[in-house]
């Protein structure tokens, strides 16, 4: 996904965006047979390669400077697992490349991995390494940036490459790299649901791609700080995070009680509530509560209502999720531009 500093920018392509990673992720099979199989609990063993091309003075970035980076991103996952996951050892390797930047960018392609194939960028960084590839769980490229690339990040979804394109401030970037590796993780996007007008569910509606703005897997409206953006609930049980018995699926009526998924508390009890949309859909209602939304705007209506995703649940797999609107307003002309701070339902408020 692309993030950050291009905000206008991924708004314009999100589409495009999706569609490169969708033709990424129909041949990661063959990404995954060249590695162990992802994992997403325990210590992850991880290289980050900084390349140089054979036309640069200098790696990409700096270990010291994406050390930074990494210690924000593992801290990320490591609450987000309940301290499940954490990213050790990390190692760095420079790779001095003997081809130039333009050659990995040549054929049309204005990316360095070619979708649809094995990357040669690949092939080139582990051939150059003195590491072996089978001894990771993870692996980072990272290279200077391809200005006409439309990602600044790339990941492969239940597998264990991801790909960083010029950006590595450690304050401003450092979300690109735990948005790639939660495709690492096996999550899919997290969406918005675009009801049209004032319904929540309308059925003229549509899902907006990477819009779901409190969710690391999403989060493209907001320029701030995504250390307190957890991914939702559905994907945490899909990994196997928060355990069967702290998902509770609701069958009748009655009271529920839900506890914060974004407390560090392992140990909180039910964090997560699903409902079935009608009678033998695959469709769910996924209810939650946060309590740790660090974004003064929405703080009051997180800490005063519950969070609600639709989900499709085809199988064991984690699929992408949208978040529902229910306070919607979306009335602007662009519908990215519709911040989703007072999206949960609220105290007193009923939805069905």
């Amino acid at each position: 996904g692309v993030h950050g500093s291009r905000l206008v920018h991924f708004a314009n392509e999100a589409e495009a965006v999706a569609a490169a990673e969708s033709a990424h992720a129909a041949n990661e099979a063959e990404f995954e047979a060249k590695f162990t199989s992802y994992t997403p609990t325990g210590d992850i063993r991880t290289i980050v390669f900084l390349v140089q091309f054979s036309d640069e003075a200098a790696p990409a970035t700096t270990e010291t400077n994406y050390a930074q980076t990494m210690t924000t991103v593992n801290t990320y996952w490591n609450i987000n697992s309940y301290g499940l996951s954490q990213y050790t050892p990390i190692e760095y390797e420079i790779i001095t490349l003997s081809n130039s930047k333009s050659s990995y960018s040549s054929g049309g392609s204005t990316c360095p991995i070619d979708f649809g194939k094995s990357s040669l960028l690949d092939d080139d960084v582990w051939a150059a390494s003195s590491n072996l590839e089978g001894d990771y769980q993870r692996y980072l490229i990272l290279f200077t940036e391809f200005t006409a690339c439309p990602w600044a990040g790339l990941g492969s979804i239940a597998a264990s490459g991801t790909w960083i394109n010029g950006l590595f401030d450690a304050t401003a970037h450092w979300h690109i790299a735990a948005h790639e590796l939660g495709h690492n993780y096996a999550f899919r996007h997290a969406n918005a649901w675009y009801g049209g007008g004032t319904s929540p569910v309308g059925s003229s509606g549509q899902t907006l791609p990477y819009g779901d703005d409190f969710d690391i897997m999403g989060a493209v409206t907001i320029d701030t700080d995504r250390s307190s953006f957890h991914v939702n609930t559905h994907k945490k049980h899909g990994v196997g995070w928060i355990s069967d018995s702290d998902r509770q699926t609701a069958s009748a009526s009655g009271q529920y009680r839900i506890f914060s998924h974004d407390a560090i508390d392992s140990n909180s009890g039910v964090r997560a509530v699903r409902i079935r949309r009608g009678s033998g859909s695959s469709t769910w209602y996924w209810l939650e509560y946060r309590q740790n939304i660090a974004y003064a705007p929405a703080t009051p209506y997180f800490s005063n209502g519950i969070n609600v995703h639709w989900a499709y649940e085809l199988s064991s797999f984690e699929t992408e999720t949208d978040l529902l609107d229910l306070t919607p307003a979306f009335m602007t002309e662009n519908l990215y531009d519709d911040l989703l701070v007072n999206s949960p339902l609220q105290i007193g408020r009923t939805f069905s």
